[in-house]
């Protein structure tokens, strides 16, 4: 359609089957004179056109062709430059160097146009390149779960780590407590060696003071077991800082403590 004005190449184009094939060569005026540049015409093609619209030039992706095997004005610039660096740096000489300058052209192609036309990405040429892709999170999903797989793991090794700690706490707090009762303990087996009979009471009360200071302790109660009787406990001395219901004077041994007293007692 060279041989037709701007305005009648679009009106043609419109008209035009949705199986037709359009290909935009390179365009600078009509036959009426009027000028447009490449990538003017295309953009226009591309809006009125029922089908995709290819081209063979890399500087028309994105302006409405679906892409194609193209020439790449950008590599053609950077492979002349390189020639032009060698023969003014003396590296090779000019007469070397074949008349026609070759650069390989890309398979280059435009994601949003295969997307608009619903095109097979399958059907492009292998190590074809797609441009203006658009991602969605599903492209990502595998990702996804890898960066999913990596937080539970993480977390499940945090939550280890804390029960760890925690338990390592437990374990060290309960070893402090017991450490310290048993040298309570020592202490007061010391302290009861030498000490006094009218003394005796005093100091158990002290000692029972001494012992709900060990953490975890609330009362400490002590209980005679009766020599006329032994079936019976009974209560001689108490210490119950926080205060609560009286606890009993007398305890029935075997209930509460099952040992066969009168085999101890004998």
């Amino acid at each position: 359609m060279t041989d037709l004005p701007l305005e009648e190449i679009l009106a043609t184009v419109a008209n035009l089957s949705p199986d037709s094939f359009i290909f935009i060569t390179n365009f600078g005026k009509d036959v009426r004179g009027k000028y447009q540049t490449t990538v003017e015409v295309c953009r226009q093609l591309a809006r009125i056109s029922k089908a995709p619209v290819f081209g063979f030039l890399d500087s028309l992706i994105g302006q409405g062709i679906v892409g194609g095997s193209l020439i790449s004005l950008e590599q053609i610039g950077v492979t002349a430059g390189e020639t032009i660096l060698e023969i003014l740096g003396g590296d090779r000489n000019a007469k070397d160097f074949p008349s026609v300058l070759e650069v390989p052209q890309l398979d280059l192609f435009d994601w949003r146009q295969i997307k608009h036309w619903h095109l097979s990405t399958s059907a492009l040429p292998a190590g074809s390149l797609i441009v203006n892709r658009e991602f969605s999170l599903w492209d990502f999903k595998y990702h996804a779960m890898g960066v999913l797989a990596f937080v539970i793991l993480q977390s499940l090794l945090i939550f280890w780590l804390l029960a760890q700690k925690h338990h390592r706490k437990s374990a060290e707090d309960e070893l402090r407590r017991r450490l310290t009762f048993e040298t309570l303990l020592s202490e007061i087996s010391a302290d009861f060696i030498h000490l006094p009979a009218e003394q005796i009471d005093d100091a158990i009360l002290k000692i029972q003071r001494r012992v709900c200071e060990v953490p975890g302790l609330d009362f400490s109660a002590l209980w005679q077991l009766s020599l006329e009787d032994p079936r019976f406990l009974y209560q001689t001395h108490v210490y119950r800082p926080l205060g609560g219901p009286p606890l009993p004077e007398q305890m029935e041994a075997e209930a509460h403590f099952p040992l066969k007293w009168t085999d101890r007692i004998s």
